[in-house]
């Protein structure tokens, strides 16, 4: 499982927006010979990163944004997030998200 930065966000985490970071990351996650999974904000800055991704499964769901709450204070927002798979999972309850 790996879940990098999302591109646009990285001043939740501390540091800077890092193209070449989700090229290694996707990198990294082909050349894997198990099964893994990325996750990341469904944003239209990850865009053009999709593509390196090709082949692989998207999951879409919606998830709290934790996050948002400790940098501005705010309620609990809410975002779509992506799960990228290069598997397919046992089926939809497999994903009980």
């Amino acid at each position: 499982y790996l879940d990098p930065p999302y591109p646009g966000c990285a001043r939740y985490y501390g540091c800077q927006d890092d193209p070449d970071l989700h090229e290694r990351v996707a990198r990294v996650a082909n050349a894997c010979r198990g099964a893994v999974m990325v996750s990341y904000a469904d944003t239209p800055e990850l865009e053009p990163f999709l593509p390196l991704y090709d082949g692989w499964q998207i999951e879409r769901f919606n998830a709290v944004q934790h996050m948002q709450v400790r940098a501005a204070g705010a309620g609990k927002g809410k975002r779509t997030e992506l799960l990228l798979l290069n598997y397919t999972p046992g089926g939809q309850e497999a994903l009980a998200l």
